[in-house]
């Protein structure tokens, strides 16, 4: 997917490093944020929900009887990585049932993590495409049943139509818009998803990829760019007439 260069980022006020960027056409030069390592971080997590949302859409797009299910654990009183990956194995385990396999087509799905000062709540929302009618009826009785009997000892779990797939991932990816609630535990959360995937496909979808955005130049409409910064340190800034560049040693 196309984008504009000035839809990549709108820098504003901003505590992250900056960088220019120059179209390698006609040297027309755009100034774009470094993300950061902070997965609390509100200006990352609106530039995640932007890419995720345009980069999913046309896949999600093509799913017919889109539904949303939310998947909890009870409350722990501490966060670890093995909490995280035992929601993905139990998860992997609801699907493969014979129940699910045979009303469940495919989908994606994220994982939420929160504390409001009860423990950590951790949970996974999914968007799902199911068979038509009656063969891709999910009883919410039903899987809180099947997802008691695979965790031992969690049972709350959501299952409801979406009015479309472009809502169904609005909703799905709703959670990046904004820093997690997590009582200032950011140390915590950051250490145990360190390296971790937050969404994943499955089924149909599985091994997908969401579609790349390409900045273009609002000027030209070139694709390719190029950084102030050389592997060697040097800098690199087009000369008025935008036919040369300049170079400064950085060394």
């Amino acid at each position: 997917m196309k984008i504009n260069s000035s839809s990549l980022d709108s820098i504003g006020i901003t505590s992250h490093r900056i960088v220019s960027l120059y179209c390698e056409h006609c040297g027309y030069a755009v100034t774009v944020k470094l993300k950061c390592s902070d997965r609390t971080c509100p200006e990352c997590r609106r530039r995640i929900y932007f890419k995720l949302f345009n980069g999913w859409l046309k896949l999600v797009e093509s799913m017919t009887h889109p539904k949303l299910l939310t998947l909890t654990l009870v409350n722990k009183n501490y966060l670890s990585r093995e909490d995280v990956s035992g929601l993905r194995r139990s998860f992997s385990k609801l699907m493969r049932r014979k129940f699910y396999k045979n009303r469940i087509l495919g989908g994606l799905y994220v994982i939420e993590i929160t504390n409001k000062g009860r423990g950590w709540n951790i949970h996974l929302h999914a968007l799902i495409d199911t068979l038509p009618g009656n063969q891709g009826f999910l009883p919410q009785s039903q899987i809180s049943k099947d997802w008691l009997d695979i965790t031992k000892d969690s049972w709350i779990v959501d299952v409801r139509t979406a009015d479309n797939p472009r809502k169904g991932l609005s909703y799905l990816l709703k959670y990046f818009i904004k820093p997690p609630n997590i009582n200032g535990k950011n140390s915590i959360y950051n250490d145990v998803l360190k390296r971790s995937r937050l969404i994943q496909t499955f089924g149909s979808l599985y091994g997908s990829r969401p579609e790349k955005l390409i900045m273009t130049c609002e000027k030209c409409g070139g694709i390719y760019w190029m950084s102030e910064y050389e592997q060697n340190r040097i800098l690199k800034n087009f000369s008025a007439d935008k036919t040369t560049y300049n170079c400064v040693n950085f060394n």
